[in-house]
């Protein structure tokens, strides 16, 4: 157990020697705590406001007299709950975090991890500030809304998806002050700042991978990797015996995603350029007449716009099931019902589809041409720059 102890120390001792810069932060009015999803949340909402960003995930670490001098004021205050060494080590981390920001003097922290425990942590006892968490997924009760170890999520504002979300939070107990279920950012930016023109419809199919490596090796999620393999099988036989065009929206254009999906599917598909442009998956489902996929949020998304998209969960596990209408879902490992949904969905008028659709898509996740999600989080932030 010693041992155990020392070599963590030992590893944490060597992160922080790697990322310290002996300054402090710049003070800036707008925050945005932690660099996941920085580009997204810059490029969609904070374009020619005046930001900086913080790193929260060890690696840079502020070393200044007056980050230290805030760092033991807070320390002082701080009282230990959990006495296991890496819940010690999180709390210290976190005070840390709180330092850096009671420094920076923001008006505004906004992050694109919406379940980070760090920023719950902040936006809880950092006062000078309003706090925003802006959904990066399309949430249902796996994997992150059922309290994991009785941890519950606390933060004054959750930009999310739709009623649905309001309601499964609700349940579970977290304790949100404002929720704001305006839709997801994303999607709302690609459909209403990068839709010029009428979209021309160039496969029949568009496949949206979540095929991480890890998964693909069988190195975790194995539940998962069957649901996924699973769902190519059975659309490999469907492109072959209706002879279709196949796109496929890579997830990270890794050498094990490609392979993979060379060795089922061969010389059909054409993939996205996930690497040059970060809309890629997007435009690819907009190009695309029906959209087939496991659970992923991108297609969610489209979803709500109307786009015909056939959701599988072939894992066997219903938490893995997303609720979305019977009309655009199959959990059946069953060829022969997997190719009826999907022929009835492409058969389908784009008009036929989104009536039926309609009553659930409007619950789940909102969407509005007039007044998208990522024009209305920035509204958020200019008001309260102006107070």
């Amino acid at each position: 157990m010693t041992d155990i102890f020392v070599n963590k120390i030992f590893y944490i001792f060597k992160i922080i020697i790697k990322g310290i810069r002996f300054e402090s932060p710049l003070c800036s009015d707008v925050l945005i705590f932690d660099y996941e999803g920085s580009r997204v949340l810059q490029e969609t909402i904070l374009y020619n406001i005046p930001h900086s960003v913080l790193f929260t995930r060890y690696e840079t670490f502020y070393f200044s007299l007056p980050i230290v001098i805030r760092f033991i004021r807070n320390l002082i205050r701080f009282k230990l709950r959990d006495k296991s060494f890496g819940s010690i080590t999180g709390n210290i981390y976190r005070l840390y975090l709180l330092s850096c920001i009671e420094h920076i003097k923001p008006k505004v922290v906004i992050t694109w991890v919406d379940d980070s425990k760090s920023f719950h942590y902040v936006s809880r006892n950092y006062k000078h500030a309003e706090f925003y968490a802006v959904s990066n997924g399309f949430r249902y009760e796996y994997p992150v809304v059922i309290p994991e170890n009785g941890y519950k999520m606390s933060m004054p504002n959750f930009i999310c998806y739709g009623k649905f979300e309001v309601d499964l939070y609700k349940k579970y107990g977290h304790n949100i002050d404002h929720y704001h279920p305006v839709g997801p950012v994303i999607g709302s930016y690609f459909m209403t700042e990068k839709i010029n023109v009428p979209i021309s419809i160039k496969y029949d199919i568009c496949l949206v991978s979540q095929c991480e490596s890890t998964i693909i090796q069988g190195l975790v999620y194995p539940e998962i990797r069957n649901a996924i393999t699973r769902l190519d099988e059975f659309l490999v036989r469907y492109l072959e015996e209706y002879n279709l065009s196949l796109c496929i929206a890579v997830r990270s254009k890794s050498r094990v995603e490609i392979e993979y999906f060379k060795s089922v599917y061969g010389e059909k598909a054409v993939f996205t350029e996930k690497e040059s442009d970060w809309l890629a998956t997007y435009g690819a489902m907009a190009e695309s007449d029906t959209i087939v996929v496991f659970d992923s949020t991108a297609a969610v998304e489209a979803y709500s716009w109307g786009k015909k998209v056939l959701f599988s969960n072939f894992s066997g596990i219903d938490r893995f099931s997303i609720p979305v209408s019977d009309v655009c879902f199959v959990k059946d490992y069953n060829y022969s019902i997997f190719r009826e949904k999907l022929t009835a969905i492409r058969n389908m008028r784009p008009q036929e589809y989104q009536e039926k659709t309609k009553d659930n898509r409007d619950y789940l996740v909102c969407f509005s041409i007039e007044h998208p999600a990522h024009n209305y989080v920035r509204n958020l932030i200019l008001k309260a720059l102006q107070c």
